[in-house]
């Protein structure tokens, strides 16, 4: 039963009284109300983030972003590498003739 429960989650909160009540203002009858408000409630705080859900995703992305960055860091000395390793001989061939 749904009736006087306040319910949290994240920065939402939901008075599932309070909208029984307006809705029985209104003229639902009681079972009506207290269904429509359980519906309501199950919609909003359903798969809401709290702040220590994003915070732990951003520490887990951060994370993975370093390794990311590192990754790339030896892909360019790799790659300065290889381009060294080809562009010694043209340059030995190069001033070989000049000489």
């Amino acid at each position: 039963q749904t009736k006087g429960v306040i319910f949290s989650m994240a920065d939402v909160s939901f008075d599932t009284l309070a909208v029984v009540r307006q809705l029985e203002a209104k003229g639902f009858g009681s079972d009506q109300a207290e269904a429509i408000a359980s519906a309501v409630r199950a919609g909003v705080s359903g798969g809401v983030a709290t702040k220590e859900d994003l915070a732990r995703v951003e520490t887990s992305l951060g994370t993975r972003l370093a390794g990311v960055e590192t990754d790339l860091l030896w892909i360019k000395r790799i790659g300065a590498v290889i381009v060294a390793l080809l562009i010694v001989p043209f340059v030995r061939d190069f001033l070989a003739a000049l000489n």
